[in-house]
């Protein structure tokens, strides 16, 4: 498919490479300020389509792989033996740019979902994805640079669209999964987690299960996170 990669499971289609420059290396030249990669999706004309588009944060995080390994406090500069958080069989993946005074785990991707509140001395953020050590955190807008990866088709992905069943459980159009409305009202660990889900009987249902984290991550509503 040259540069461009299908999503067969959520009907995305990718930008292979945040290569932007095209010189087969991915390092800082290829990376923008949030505007400008909001710009440059706008303005792509790739495979014949020209309605690619900056993928918000839900929809970036459709690619996260959860084989990768955090490099935090990996001190040299040979990135051979990392695994990042995506899977680079698939996609081309770039580290951070050390030859540019970058850290390894400046591997940062931009979104368009703007954070509601502020970071560092007041600036405006956004949320991005850290492909290197698997972080979703508030980045700022301005004076700094990240990299950039297209998507196009499947507009409403990530759009909840939520169902009150009136038996305690929510429903969500969008994703096809249905949710319990409450927690169980106390703190366990994982284990008892696994096991409650697993022995839930509700709404005549015994099929629950403990969420995966793409699950769980598609009930956020980031656009009210303070």
């Amino acid at each position: 498919m040259g540069n461009l990669t299908g999503r067969f499971v959520t009907s995305l289609i990718w930008q292979q490479t945040p290569d932007r420059d095209g010189d087969g290396v991915i390092d800082a030249n290829d990376k923008l300020s949030q505007s400008d990669a909001v710009s440059y999706c706008a303005n792509l004309t790739l495979g014949g389509h020209s309605d690619w588009r900056l993928p918000d944060i839900k929809t970036l995080y459709s690619l996260m792989d959860f084989s990768g390994q955090d490099p935090s406090g990996y001190n040299a500069t040979d990135t051979s033996t990392l695994v990042p958080f995506i899977d680079d069989s698939i996609f081309a993946f770039g580290y951070g740019d050390t030859s540019a005074n970058e850290r390894i785990i400046d591997a940062q991707w931009a979104t368009t979902t703007i954070y509601v509140s502020t970071v560092m001395n007041g600036d405006q953020a956004m949320f991005g994805l850290n492909l290197a050590d698997g972080r979703i955190k508030g980045y700022p807008t301005t004076n700094k640079s990240y990299y950039v990866q297209c998507v196009r088709a499947n507009e409403s992905y990530g759009v909840n669209n939520f169902v009150d069943n009136n038996d305690e459980t929510i429903s969500d159009k969008a994703t096809r999964l249905m949710w319990q409305k409450s927690d169980n009202g106390s703190g366990v660990n994982w284990e008892s987690a696994i096991s409650y889900c697993e022995n839930l009987i509700l709404a005549n249902k015994s099929d629950w299960r403990l969420p995966n984290a793409k699950e769980l991550q598609s009930l956020l509503d980031l656009y009210s996170l303070t």
